[in-house]
């Protein structure tokens, strides 16, 4: 019986000291929150991709996986292109405790970490350098100037994407009910590649989030 209470003691107290370790990581991004990002990281070091040559060949189809953690529910998924070729892939974690979201993605054999900055700001970074930022609320990225805003509240079944205030793509929105579903996005006029990774990194996010 002794043995018994000594074994629930040692796990409530391993609890309470993931608790205070994950408030911890939280309040200082230099424990829990960055253990999980080099996790998530690593789900996608393995996933093999396809070569990401257009913009306009993503499709909604995929393979999710989703597994529970004790502070939220972890989601490894891949997407594939209008050939069924995979071409991008995220691991992603929500907080149960706020709703905080964290996810790493992968494309063009590229993975970026997306970490939260405040309630409103995601930080994406590849390796130790920030590369873009994500306003969630405003649903757009910034970067050296460049500013890429998907209109998701927009109310239309295609939802334009504009770039310094120029529309250059559109969306099919999840729930139209008069498009193809199995292809996301419609090509107005050639982008950069500077703005390519950009809008890549917002519609990573929008798709998780399933904002569109």
């Amino acid at each position: 019986m002794f043995l018994v209470y000594a074994i629930a003691l040692a796990f409530v107290g391993y609890v309470i000291y993931l608790f205070f370790d994950f408030n911890k990581g939280l309040s200082t991004t230099s424990s829990v929150l960055l253990k999980d990002m080099q996790s998530l990281n690593d789900r996608l070091v393995d996933i093999e991709l396809s070569p990401w040559d257009e913009i306009d060949i993503l499709s909604r189809i995929g393979d999710a996986q989703s597994s529970k953690k004790i502070f939220g529910d972890v989601e490894t998924a891949v997407l594939y292109s209008i050939y069924h070729e995979p071409i991008l892939a995220y691991a992603a974690k929500r907080y149960l405790h706020d709703g905080t979201l964290s996810f790493a993605v992968k494309f063009d054999d590229e993975i970026y970490s997306i970490s939260p900055h405040n309630p409103t700001t995601l930080i994406a970074r590849q390796g130790d350098q920030e590369v873009a930022r994500i306003d969630t609320k405003e649903l757009n990225g910034t970067r050296n100037g460049l500013v890429v805003k998907i209109n998701h509240e927009d109310g239309t079944d295609l939802l334009p994407v504009k770039f310094n205030g120029e529309i250059k793509l559109l969306i099919n929105a999840h729930d139209a009910a008069d498009v193809d579903q199995t292809r996301a996005i419609v090509n107005k006029e050639t982008i950069s590649s500077e703005e390519r990774k950009l809008f890549l990194l917002v519609l990573s996010y929008a798709l998780i989030d399933q904002l569109i």
